[in-house]
């Protein structure tokens, strides 16, 4: 059960009992304005006040057990929508998640004041914050936890995801700051990270960190390198494409154009298909031969 609903299910119960908000209150010892921002969805309540409730109302139909995996689910969704929204950098959808991410988060925890930070830098980046003063903050957040782990060791380290995000920032932004060996150094060790872990996210990571860091290396005319990179995350993304579906689906449409005499839309798809053949099977090839 969410806040708004468990807040309109507490307003039911007072109700029912012809209570107003300040005799609940009075009668579970707490102050009026807790009981109006648990009934308006703002907040749940504590496992003692939330006793304190089933005391007063019979039958309240509701566990605190429920109540705090919903608000842990919700929280833990408001962390990955803000780390794409990092990710993505637009600032718009980055306000968006920030506020959201700012109703749910522990002010004392020093992982969400990194998450909290690392949104509101990335998009104050977008507003016009220099590299420079991003780095030397940036840098700081980080170190609210620990210190960066040196490149060279960062393979065996065990990340968090927003210290993986941050590294993955601090070497993109000295990329962009010019620094290229810092960049490189920094890039190589977060891929090494993230090709080393099983989890969804790291799987995820390696393909974003493996393009960026192939920008870094042609840029550097280490193109052997960054080829490898590429082929890594070419691999992948052939190895994900449900290729027999979308041929599947394009002569569909292709059929369907034809029905309504689209002659256009009939052939742009006939030569889309022709390409796509052609490139997944080069690709296929390609692959192979790189390894």
């Amino acid at each position: 059960m969410d806040k708004k609903r468990f807040g309109i299910h507490l307003a039911h119960f007072r109700q029912q009992n012809k209570m107003t908000q300040q005799e609940l209150a009075e009668t579970v010892d707490c102050a009026m304005s807790t009981i109006s921002r648990i009934e308006n969805g703002v907040e749940y309540p504590k496992l003692s006040l939330f006793e304190k409730f089933n005391n007063v109302f019979e039958r309240f139909g509701v566990t605190y057990e429920e109540l705090v995996m919903e608000e842990v689910f919700e929280f833990q969704r408001a962390k990955e929508e803000l780390l794409v929204a990092i990710h993505s950098g637009r600032a718009e959808k980055l306000e968006r998640k920030l506020n959201r991410f700012k109703t749910l988060m522990d002010e004392s925890n020093i992982e969400h004041k990194q998450y909290f930070i690392l949104g509101y830098l990335a998009y104050m980046r977008k507003s016009g914050l220099t590299v420079e003063e991003f780095l030397d903050r940036i840098v700081g957040v980080f170190e609210m936890g620990r210190q960066i782990p040196k490149a060279c060791e960062m393979e065996n380290v065990k990340l968090t995801k927003i210290e993986h995000m941050m590294i993955y920032k601090i070497g993109m932004a000295h990329f962009e700051a010019g620094n290229e060996a810092e960049a490189i150094q920094l890039m190589e060790g977060l891929l090494k990270n993230s090709l080393k872990g099983k989890t969804d996210f790291l799987k995820k990571s390696a393909k974003a960190v493996s393009v960026s860091y192939a920008n870094i290396l042609i840029r550097q005319k280490r193109y052997m390198e960054a080829e490898k990179c590429m082929g890594y995350v070419l691999e992948k993304v052939v190895e994900s494409i449900d290729s027999r579906l979308l041929f599947q689906c394009l002569f569909l449409q292709e059929e369907l154009f034809k029905s309504k005499n689209n002659s256009k839309g009939a052939m742009l798809i006939n030569k889309f298909v022709k390409a796509a053949e052609a490139l997944v099977n080069y690709m296929h090839h390609y692959v192979k031969t790189m390894k």
